[in-house]
């Protein structure tokens, strides 16, 4: 009969995620997932596989993270859908500029991975796609409340905006000073063609 698990799961894929943001996949070892988890290697893979499966959950549970963070900034009722873009975009450089901030996993595995690996790749995309797809809805809900230019094309809005977002993960971990990401995040906001 198998032992009943002795761990949180959620508090262990927390802990893991965490290692990938900081180390990479690459740079980090069983050992420091142990390390980072509390369990040993044995725990890790009947729980989650490889080194691989246990990033492919994290990746999951932070793209989920990632999505609903998104949706709840952009799909509230108390600011106009402009104000709450931009005040998403503001805040994800605030976040980015902050001087704990790990990046953005799903950019990390991407530049690590999405090239070579399917699995990841096509998580990543999806997840990139998702946040458009948020993105857009909160432009097209700008220009039907009539603060958003009607002349504006919310798609190319969206996909410079997530362009916008994920350059300003890959300035902050790259070490740029705060002035700049939050330069790019102030410049994406008055890009936005108001009415």
């Amino acid at each position: 009969m198998a032992r009943p698990r002795q761990f949180d799961e959620a508090d262990v894929l927390h802990a893991a995620r965490t290692q990938f943001q900081r180390t990479g996949y690459a740079g980090t070892s069983m050992n420091d997932l142990q390390e980072a988890t509390g369990l040993h290697n044995g725990s890790l893979y009947a729980a989650f596989g490889s080194k691989h499966d246990l990033l492919v959950h994290c990746l999951e549970d932070y793209c989920q993270d990632l999505a609903a963070t998104a949706r709840d900034h952009l799909a509230g009722s108390d600011q106009t859908p402009v104000r709450r873009l931009q005040a998403f975009v503001r805040e994800a450089a605030r976040t980015a500029a902050a001087e704990n901030y790990l990046g953005c996993l799903a950019g990390r595995a991407a530049s690590e991975l999405a090239g070579t690996d399917d699995q990841v790749g096509t998580r990543i995309q999806s997840s990139f796609t998702e946040l458009r797809a948020l993105l857009l809805s909160c432009l097209q809900a700008g220009q039907r409340s009539g603060k958003l230019s009607a002349a504006a094309d919310p798609e190319q809005l969206a996909s410079m905006l997530l362009a916008v977002l994920r350059g300003i993960d890959a300035m902050a971990v790259a070490g740029c000073p705060a002035s700049f990401l939050l330069e790019a995040a102030d410049a994406a906001c008055a890009a936005l063609p108001l009415a």
